[in-house]
């Protein structure tokens, strides 16, 4: 089961995605957020596509977000984790701070919105 995750910023970004994959995707589809450093876009990208890149301009320039460079202040509490198949990388996002992909400030949070499926 995938998670919603609402993402927000006092600069005034407010958005949610869903996260991870479904019952009957989490072998092939694990959305996380990124952050395009060629053209700005931000959102949920599919880590398991064949090619990960900007669904914006196409470009391989994703950094997501368990990237310690988008990393501000450390959380105390996971609002999202999850293990990709292989058993070689798990993702995580916290309540802790994470750059802001419009003011570019460590002030952008992420917080548990509900599930999906």
């Amino acid at each position: 089961m995938g998670s919603i995750i609402a993402a927000r910023c006092p600069c005034g970004i407010a958005t949610k995605m869903a996260l991870g994959g479904g019952i009957n995707s989490y072998q092939t589809y694990c959305a996380f957020p990124a952050l395009c450093s060629a053209c700005g876009a931000f959102g949920a990208v599919n880590l398991l596509g064949d090619a990960v890149k900007c669904p914006s301009c196409s470009r391989d320039a994703l950094k997501t977000y368990d990237d310690p460079s988008l990393a501000g202040r450390a959380g105390e509490k996971v609002v999202f984790g999850w293990a990709l198949p292989g058993g070689g990388r798990s993702l995580q996002l916290t309540d802790g701070t994470y750059v802001c992909p419009t003011c570019r400030q460590p002030t952008l949070v992420f917080s548990d919105a509900g599930f999906w499926d």
